[in-house]
């Protein structure tokens, strides 16, 4: 399923999945959407498992920062990696996790954070939510918050070390 145009998500319910996608990735200053592969039945069929996990990952990412409510800070992405390495059991995190936990030797202003978001990244993972397997392109004017809630997120996020990231993009106003 083809996703909308950034234009066509700043059209859609303040608050919604979309909507809050769009105004996320408007203030980071990318205006390419991820592409969509028009042919992701063939991959499906011809990939491995993990293959395609990799894609449909690399193609979702910002949407998990999104729903998670972590930003792009070395311990937002902390964050999602560790989630990735729980979640996915994914060799690969180790080593972007690797290089965060250098990260936050070299730079000590930011080392408890980054611990943080590689703590809360991981207690996402080990409550068993799976970002991977959802369906965001049939959900863009579902509500954010209802996304996090069925996703059993509500709890976890009282306790993100991000809370000024949660709610910060589902009140702007369109434009």
């Amino acid at each position: 399923m083809p996703w909308p145009s950034f234009d066509e998500m700043s059209e859609m319910p303040m608050g919604s999945l979309g909507f809050c996608f769009q105004k996320r990735m408007h203030h980071l200053g990318v205006d390419v959407l991820p592409k969509v592969n028009k042919h992701v039945e063939k991959i499906v069929k011809t990939s491995d498992q993990e293959e395609y996990m990799l894609r449909r990952i690399r193609g979702t990412h910002d949407i998990h920062h999104l729903v998670l409510g972590v930003d792009t800070s070395v311990a937002g992405e902390a964050a999602a990696s560790a989630y990735y390495a729980v979640s996915q059991q994914m060799a690969g995190s180790i080593v972007p996790l690797a290089s965060y936990m250098t990260h936050s030797f070299i730079k000590p202003d930011e080392h408890r954070q980054i611990w943080a978001g590689m703590s809360f990244g991981t207690q996402v993972g080990l409550a068993g939510v799976f970002l991977e397997g959802c369906r965001w392109e049939e959900g863009w004017e579902r509500p954010l918050e209802v996304w996090r809630s069925e996703l059993g997120l509500s709890p976890l996020l009282e306790t993100s070390p991000f809370q000024d990231e949660i709610h910060r993009w589902e009140a702007l106003s369109p434009g």
